[in-house]
């Protein structure tokens, strides 16, 4: 079963990671649905990012599991396959306005 998740970029700072030589930006306070792999991948280079603009170490597990809990969210969506999840991901990017964005700075209240 294939899984899709939701990557929100929290900071107030554009965000672009690459998977297999692919970029994929997401705006400061955006949402964007993915295939878990590619949400867990671009969640795991944010959090080093963030942690690190924040001097803090990037193995702290108590502060990497904050940062996760706010910037990817559990299973969104499952399919049997590839083209059924995307289906299932562009339903939910639908539903993702710009007045839903994050606003940034009491996200990281977790962290001090």
């Amino acid at each position: 079963m294939l899984v899709a998740k939701r990557f929100t970029n929290s900071s107030k700072e554009d965000f672009t990671w690459n998977w297999d030589t692919t970029p994929y930006t997401i705006k400061a306070g955006e949402s964007k649905i993915f295939p878990d792999y590619l949400a867990e991948h671009l969640a795991k280079h944010f959090i080093d990012r963030e942690l690190d603009k924040m001097k803090k170490n990037t193995n702290s597990l108590k502060d990497r599991e904050v940062l996760e809990r706010i910037c990817l969210s559990d299973k969104l969506a499952e399919a049997k396959d590839a083209e059924s999840l995307q289906v299932e991901i562009l339903n939910y990017q639908e539903v993702i306005k710009p007045e839903n964005k994050i606003k940034g700075k009491e996200l990281f209240e977790g962290l001090k």
